[in-house]
């Protein structure tokens, strides 16, 4: 027990790395953000960890390769500076989740912070897998997020179209095959999606062909997740 107490206290060495940590992530959103137009918005990006209700606490379970979020998760139950973090950042999408009394509802997320969002997701996949990040450790990540999350369908969408089609651009240029993204964009390199325009269109197309509004209530969300994690499954192992 009281190792377990040690290995989660502040020191100065784990306030050095937590903050490279940060910078490094800065970083990669800031290059990410610069492709697509919203160099601002990379510039501002997460300024709210450097706040004491963000930063104190996650010193505290900071270690390389891993986010102080998930070792609070394993230690606490919960996460109080992502509480705080989420609130006050438009590019997650739980900010966009509300009306809790009447059973939650979950909103689609305005085009730039899901675009902020999908830099996030990508600089996140560098600070964190290092050398080993690839577009591989990036789509696993998101499979494996995106079947459990309450996100509005249509933002969930359009991220995993984006994801998909990177994915493909590196099958195309690999393989030298067509794909269904490429085919309906005309994309042929990684810098054809990843431009603000591309995304506009991409996101435009999503809401024009959705059926769902601008709200879906999350327990539908939750029933949509797990009907197509079944089907998968069926798919997979045909049973």
């Amino acid at each position: 027990m009281e190792e377990n107490k040690n290995e989660y206290k502040a020191t100065f060495n784990k306030a050095v790395l937590h903050l490279k940590t940060i910078l490094i992530h800065k970083w990669w959103v800031f290059y990410y953000c610069c492709k697509v137009g919203l160099i601002w918005r990379g510039i501002v990006h997460d300024l709210s960890k450097f706040s004491p209700k963000e930063f104190i606490p996650n010193i505290k379970y900071a270690k390389p390769g891993i986010s102080p979020v998930e070792l609070q998760l394993k230690e606490i139950g919960y996460a109080p500076s992502w509480i705080h973090h989420f609130h006050r950042n438009t590019h997650h999408y739980p900010y966009w989740c509300w009306n809790f009394d009447e059973g939650t509802y979950s909103i689609r997320m305005p085009l730039d912070d899901a675009i902020e969002l999908i830099c996030d997701m990508m600089a996140a996949n560098k600070t964190y897998n290092g050398k080993k990040a690839n577009l591989e450790t990036l789509i696993t990540y998101w499979n494996r997020q995106k079947n459990s999350s309450v996100m509005h369908p249509d933002t969930k969408k359009f991220v995993d179209t984006v994801f998909n089609g990177l994915y493909d651009i590196h099958d195309f240029m690999r393989t030298g095959g067509s794909t269904h993204l490429l085919n309906i964009y005309t994309c042929h390199s990684e810098s054809d999606i990843m431009n603000h325009k591309m995304l506009e269109n991409v996101y435009n197309n999503i809401i024009k062909h959705s059926k769902k509004p601008i709200q879906v209530k999350t327990l539908d969300i939750i029933y949509d997740n797990k009907t197509r994690v079944k089907i998968e499954k069926i798919k997979r192992e045909g049973i």
